[in-house]
């Protein structure tokens, strides 16, 4: 292993320890060059999408109760777009705060990825992705009911093509846990948190936090 690929390993795991133990809200970039990604398979792997790779959500998170009601998803809602444009108005807020729909994908999505996280499995996180993908799918049709016209075409986009398996979007490594990169910013520490707030029903915080997820995928 030359210095430079060291210096990479070594980025990444200082990724999987800070990961294990605390939260950072800002994303770290790791700026490599793209052969970088090469090292002793003993020590740490990048985990390839198979395309025979297949995981069934309904049995992984089987006895699960994963559904937002309408208030609960409208919190969500509200946590999103704030994560994503920063700045919403009073009456838009308002608006989606009254949404009469419900969902269950993303709670689905973020228990999957717990999955993956415990299991350190590149497939469950990945078979997460996809469902994120089906909850993109129904939050532009909140916003555009209230007047939120940014960037809902490139979210629509995005929900597409996480619902295809989301190709060259993130790219993982697998160590002592999952470390997630996309375009070389270390995203691991928002998908914890995420997780943490879905999973402990903070639906305002989970929203700011897949928010500001996207919101870096659709750099």
């Amino acid at each position: 292993m030359n210095f430079k690929n060291l210096l990479v390993l070594t980025s990444i795991l200082l990724s999987v320890a800070s990961a294990s133990v605390s939260f950072n809200v800002e994303p770290k970039t790791l700026i490599v060059q793209d052969d970088d990604f090469f090292f002793d398979q003993d020590i740490i792997y990048y985990d390839i999408p198979s395309e025979q790779e297949f995981i069934d959500l309904d049995k992984l998170l089987q006895g699960e109760l994963l559904e937002m009601n309408s208030k609960e998803f409208g919190a969500f809602a509200i946590g999103f777009i704030e994560g994503l444009v920063s700045s919403v108005s009073n009456k838009a807020k308002e608006c989606i705060a009254d949404t009469k729909k419900t969902s269950a994908e993303f709670l689905r999505s973020f228990a999957a990825i717990r999955h993956a996280f415990q299991n350190k499995s590149g497939p469950q996180f990945r078979a997460g992705l996809k469902e994120l993908g089906e909850g993109l799918v129904e939050l532009p049709k909140i916003y555009k009911e209230c007047g939120i016209q940014t960037l809902m075409e490139e979210i629509k986009a995005l929900a597409e093509r996480l619902k295809a398996g989301s190709p060259g979007l993130i790219d993982l490594f697998i160590h002592e846990s999952i470390v997630i990169f996309h375009n070389r910013v270390e995203l691991t520490s928002l998908f914890r948190m995420a997780e943490a707030h879905a999973a402990n029903a903070q639906h305002n915080s989970f929203g700011i936090d897949v928010g500001k997820i996207v919101g870096i995928l659709l750099q």
